[in-house]
């Protein structure tokens, strides 16, 4: 939670852009819907074509589903109408999955300047806050530590960013739009839906708790790789003039070995 009000004290020093990302993104959704929900008449046109046509006058008048396919079972009735409803519905479906895929590039296209600016604020915070230090801090602190911040304790707030913004905007608005258009189609597996959804996230909470735990040891290992390397730079010539060269490779070699083990637990789970 502390990380997230962090990342979002950056985040609302850009509302244009991040007002921008929503709205695309609400567009995208929309469109996704719509093209999900024109598969079905899609389907029943090819493979259930008598079906259609039992539908038609027995729309209620708030699906806009059901209405579309009394409006297409209409239209089979006519003459060469069964070509032309499925032409139809293949324009819409090819303009809506068009519409969903632009809006969703837009999305990310503003999604981008919003990440690099929020990096680009944190490196600036950072750096000004290593020249605030005490001379003290640097005696106790390695450098290893500090470079393995501003190297991988960067990179992955660059992917949480990407993170934090789809699950704050785009995964609310997906599910809400979603949710909505399951009720309309069948209110019974909605609710059937809903009471297993508590489990799904017991799992998978007690998953991501696992995998942070791994991350934090990874970080670590790249901590103390980093002031292996710094170590060995600022005392190359010592190395080399007690033969050490042996010794400082295997302890490199045994923390490379480390993060390879503990990457592969937490990209396996």
């Amino acid at each position: 939670m502390k990380s997230l009000k962090t990342i979002f004290r950056y985040i609302k020093n850009y509302p244009r852009l991040v007002a921008a990302y929503f709205t695309f993104n609400i567009l995208s959704v929309i469109f996704s819907v719509v093209s999900l929900g024109l598969l079905a008449p899609f389907l029943m046109l090819i493979f259930k074509q008598g079906d259609v046509l039992k539908g038609v006058g027995n729309s209620n008048g708030f699906n806009p589903i059901d209405r579309f396919k009394d409006y297409v079972s209409a239209m089979i009735e006519e003459p060469g109408g069964a070509v032309k409803a499925l032409i139809i519905i293949c324009l819409i479906i090819f303009v809506a999955i068009l519409f969903k895929n632009l809006f969703a590039y837009l999305s990310m296209y503003y999604l981008n300047p919003i990440r690099n600016r929020i990096l680009n604020d944190m490196r600036t915070a950072m750096y000004r806050k290593i020249l605030q230090l005490p001379i003290g801090y640097f005696s106790d602190q390695r450098k290893g530590d500090i470079m393995s911040r501003f190297a991988n304790d960067l990179n992955d707030v660059e992917v949480s960013t990407i993170s934090v913004l789809e699950s704050l905007f785009r995964e609310p608005i997906t599910i809400i739009f979603y949710f909505t258009y399951l009720i309309i189609l069948s209110p019974q597996l909605t609710l059937f839906l809903i009471i297993f959804l508590p489990i799904a996230g017991f799992v998978l909470g007690r998953v991501g708790r696992s995998l942070k735990k791994k991350n934090q040891k990874v970080l670590q290992q790249f901590s103390n790789m980093f002031s292996t390397i710094e170590e060995t730079l600022g005392g190359i010539r010592v190395i080399k003039a007690f033969n050490a060269e042996k010794k400082v490779q295997g302890k490199f070699d045994q923390q490379t070995t480390n993060i390879f083990h503990l990457k592969n637990k937490a990209n396996r789970r």
